[in-house]
């Protein structure tokens, strides 16, 4: 498996291999679901051991289904978290999932980590295995939506996901969980790590971190992008959900989240739970690609709009916008260009007649292209979820490209928002079409105008607290 190369270790772990622990599956029952006195020693920050004073740590691992190349908003974060970490002294061991050779995205932010990859389960393996040998990321919607056999496939695995969603806790990713003990149980015995920390999602990371805690006494950090119960949970699923979420919170010796909704909620449900073991560590951006760089002045006629990232439909959906842009005179020339696996919104915008006119869909961009198109925007486009609890990172990773940002929001209580506004980094509106329409126009007015860039703040010094690098201090920095 060295084909994916660039400095990564990895193992060659058989699909086949049994878990190491004899009727896991009650096992991890009891884990779950029966308190453990040995974490409780743990359960302050204020503690030498969890104190985050991680300056004199030396060994960690991090447990991450989502890491390069699977370039997912946890994949992000975590891989340049996992750099930071590297570059102050500490050295990093990553569990992951093993990927076919196809892909490659974001793998030189990794090379300086020690990745051991195993393999991620019969269903998910299948279809990362179709994906690559169809080179889905390559091809143009156009070619995809003619495609009998991408529809096909497609739909079947959508059904085969909805179904194994309902029977595995939390998500069908949890299949990784047996092939991953092996390589985790090898890992504890081999070094004695000063702390693991689990990311979510997807949950599968945080049963492993358990496994981890439980077996080898090692103190235990979480990491939650999102809560473990959302409104997309199945309802029959959630009281059990909810349950499990519980169960790893108590365990946990340290917890991070990316936002303070999610923090509050936490509180809030889980009596057992102190603010200080939780801590906001929000999402951020890589100063690398813009230190020492000038910002450019568009000089052309038309104002170009960018997003970069997906669409989920009924959560993250770019109807309104879509209807703001068709709302639009003629006079207002203005394009929106999307990067990102949105196939399934090209026939929205042809329906309305946007299609090649005032919106371009530019498919999958790698990592790297993914910035690089970000450079030449006028204006960033971010759209917040439907629950204030779930912060895109997209809308911190835009900061650091220095352009106004429009932030489009569901809940008032929007971080994502509220962020725009506190830093004067942009404009906000309102998930309503005409909203969404006024703060266009105003934006095209400063852009006619020559003032699109000199009426925000948008220097790198200004949101540097925000970089990767910033946002690391919080794990190494002695209290």
């Amino acid at each position: 498996m060295g084909a994916l190369g660039l400095g990564v270790h990895h193992t060659n772990i058989a699909p086949r291999t049994v878990p190491p622990w004899r009727d896991s599956g009650r096992a991890l029952h009891r884990m779950v679901f029966r308190a453990g006195r040995r974490s409780a020693q743990f359960h302050s920050w204020g503690t030498p051991l969890i104190a985050l004073k991680i300056k004199s740590m030396r060994h960690i691992l991090i447990i991450a289904y989502s890491y390069p190349p699977l370039m997912e908003a946890q994949s992000i974060r975590w891989a340049h978290l996992s750099r930071e970490l590297i570059k102050k002294g500490d050295e990093v061991d990553v569990l992951t999932i093993r990927l076919p050779e196809y892909y490659k995205d974001g793998l030189d932010l990794v090379r300086k980590a020690s990745v051991h990859r195993t393999y991620p389960g019969p269903l998910q393996a299948l279809f990362f295995r179709t994906k690559a040998r169809l080179r889905v990321e390559d091809k143009p919607f156009q070619e995809k939506r003619r495609s009998f056999t991408h529809q096909v496939l497609r739909r079947t695995y959508d059904g085969v996901r909805r179904l194994m969603n309902l029977i595995l806790i939390p998500d069908l990713r949890t299949e990784w969980l047996f092939f991953a003990l092996p390589e985790l149980r090898r890992l504890m015995r081999k070094k004695r790590y000063d702390l693991v920390i689990s990311s979510h999602e997807p949950g599968v990371d945080h049963l492993l971190g358990l496994v981890a805690k439980v077996f080898y006494q090692v103190c235990w950090m979480g990491d939650f992008s999102d809560p473990m119960v959302t409104f997309y949970t199945p309802r029959l699923r959630r009281p059990v959900d909810r349950r499990v979420q519980g169960a790893l919170l108590k365990r946990m010796d340290s917890i991070l989240v990316t936002n303070q909704r999610l923090k509050e909620e936490f509180l809030a449900e889980y009596s057992f739970l102190s603010p200080d073991r939780i801590r906001v560590l929000t999402q951020g951006f890589d100063d690398e690609p813009w230190k020492g760089q000038q910002r450019p002045r568009t000089d052309r006629g038309r104002l170009c709009l960018v997003y970069t990232g997906t669409f989920y439909r009924g959560i993250r959906d770019p109807g309104e916008l879509f209807e703001a842009l068709r709302s639009l005179s003629e006079e207002i020339d203005v394009e929106l260009v999307i990067a990102g696996r949105n196939d399934g919104f090209v026939e929205d915008a042809r329906r309305l007649g946007l299609l090649g006119k005032r919106v371009t869909f530019v498919g999958y961009l790698r990592y790297e292209d993914s910035i690089r198109i970000q450079q030449g925007a006028d204006v960033l486009v971010h759209l917040g979820n439907l629950s204030a609890n779930q912060v895109p990172g997209k809308v911190y990773e835009y900061l650091g490209a220095g352009k106004p940002i429009l932030a489009i929001f569901r809940d008032p209580g929007d971080e994502g928002k509220e962020l725009v506004l506190k830093l004067q980094r942009g404009v906000v509106a309102f998930d309503e079409s005409s909203k969404i329409r006024e703060a266009i126009v105003s934006l095209w007015d400063l852009f006619q105008r020559g003032r699109l860039q000199s009426t925000f703040r948008l220097s790198l010094e200004e949101v540097s607290r925000y970089s990767w690098g910033s946002l690391s201090n919080l794990l190494t920095a002695a209290g």
